[in-house]
């Protein structure tokens, strides 16, 4: 930053810039946010909540209630512990005889109320709360590109009985990041990790992807609830774009006079 600041116009250019940069990181603006609140009474289907299920190595579409089933709305409330009514719960009685080994669960752009615009230049943070009786399990952060392409969280969060918020700070870095090989009804897996940054692109569906959720026991749940995407706030990035732009015409100038 040295040669840049050589006059007293760069010198308040840099200032600016070094003032703004800190703040930019940390005010971001809410472009969607599902707490599962649903209404009506028991459990309702998931897509209720525009959110679809996908499970097992080939990917099959999970819908409604069933044994396994998959529910959402403000059933199945562990009383005391939970941080709002509405929920969404992965759960199996424990009669069913059945294994569940991973999952994919997404709100896709298809849906009524995806956030429209939602790009991986301009993500800041996506968070949730989750809890389970199954601390085995681990969840990570997915999303699809309109590349077509899946992605998934290297970082898996392990689950706890008691209601714990994950937060991913977003970051396009390769380590971050790993292919999912998804599409439904034929696969489910995760692949290799990046060798080179996540692809540049609209986001058109986003959500959890588990492993080790369901070991044929009985009463097995998976909860999650507050789903949350975050953007920076346009006036950080209209102030970061504006310092920068400043700057440079300053160093062009400057070299211009040479």
């Amino acid at each position: 930053m040295k040669q840049y600041c050589k006059n007293w116009k760069q010198t308040l250019a840099c200032v600016a810039l070094i003032a703004i940069v800190p703040f930019s990181s940390i005010e971001a603006s809410i472009v969607y946010s599902e707490d599962f609140e649903v209404g009506g009474t028991g459990n309702q289907p998931l897509s209720n909540a525009g959110w679809v299920a996908y499970v097992r190595d080939d990917g099959q579409l999970f819908t409604g209630q069933g044994t396994p089933g998959f529910d959402a709305g403000n059933g199945n409330v562990a009383i005391g512990n939970d941080p709002e009514q509405g929920q969404f719960v992965f759960w199996w009685p424990g009669n069913s005889g059945d294994t569940l080994d991973r999952a994919l669960v997404v709100l896709e752009s298809s849906a009524s109320n995806y956030p429209t615009g939602l790009h991986t230049d301009s993500l800041a943070s996506i968070s949730w709360m989750e809890r389970t009786n199954v601390e085995e399990s681990q969840w990570s952060l997915a999303l699809q590109i309109d590349d077509g392409n899946w992605y998934v969280q290297n970082r898996a969060h392990d689950s706890t009985t008691t209601w714990s918020e994950e937060i991913f700070n977003f970051t396009p870095t390769a380590s971050a990041w790993s292919d999912l090989n998804f599409i439904a009804g034929t696969s489910l897996n995760v692949g290799s990790e990046l060798t080179n940054p996540l692809p540049s692109g609209q986001i058109t569906a986003f959500g959890l992807y588990g492993e080790g959720i369901y070991d044929g026991s009985n009463g097995q749940t998976q909860r999650f609830d507050d789903f949350t995407v975050a953007i920076p706030e346009p006036g950080t990035l209209v102030l970061l774009g504006f310092a920068f732009g400043t700057l440079m015409i300053f160093r062009r100038r400057n070299i211009y006079n040479l």
